[in-house]
């Protein structure tokens, strides 16, 4: 590997895939049907049986990466050179509060927000008016069902919430 790095000439797969739906669709019903077919017995996505669906068919699809499953056998393939595309894994909501735009305070806002000597807060509330004042580094998510209130120096933290949330069988509110 470190050869391949320092000749230059070699590209390699980051695992991102950029295709429309019906694209992917057509290659997974003509290099895995048996897979094509059971994701399309699936209800739709915002229907109340997805996810109970979804958890009894995906066990029963093959077990095969997508490289393997549909990129290396589809003929309308192609790469980029991607460079440094400045990746962030959006795997926590303090990497969200990173990719959006900031005011002079730091505060990253997708709400109606009322802002007194508050600063390098996430907070995306719709169209709620939000009040903060004297607050530092929340993060602040309001949807219909729930509101999240947290630090953000523990944002990662949030995914105990959602296995608490499990455990209690509050699934209607993942």
């Amino acid at each position: 590997a470190r050869r391949f790095v320092k000749a230059g000439n070699f590209y390699w797969n980051a695992g991102m895939f950029f295709w429309r739906a019906s694209v992917l669709l057509d290659a997974l019903r003509e290099f895995q049907p048996k897979t094509a077919s059971l994701l399309a017995s699936l209800p739709a996505f915002d229907s109340r049986q997805f996810k109970s669906r979804l958890a009894k068919t995906f066990p029963l699809c093959e077990n095969i990466s997508i490289d393997y499953a549909v990129l290396e056998r589809a003929s309308n393939v192609a790469g980029i050179a991607a460079g440094d595309i400045g990746w962030n894994d959006v795997g926590s909501w303090n990497a969200v509060y990173e990719l959006h735009r900031r005011d002079d305070e730091g505060n990253a806002l997708r709400a109606d927000v009322l802002i007194e000597a508050s600063s390098g807060n996430y907070v995306d509330a719709g169209k709620k008016l939000i009040a903060l004042l004297g607050v530092k580094d929340l993060i602040i998510v309001d949807t219909p069902d729930a509101l999240l209130i947290a630090d953000r120096s523990r944002a990662q933290q949030v995914g105990e919430l959602v296995k608490r949330l499990e455990k209690s069988g509050r699934e209607d509110l993942l």
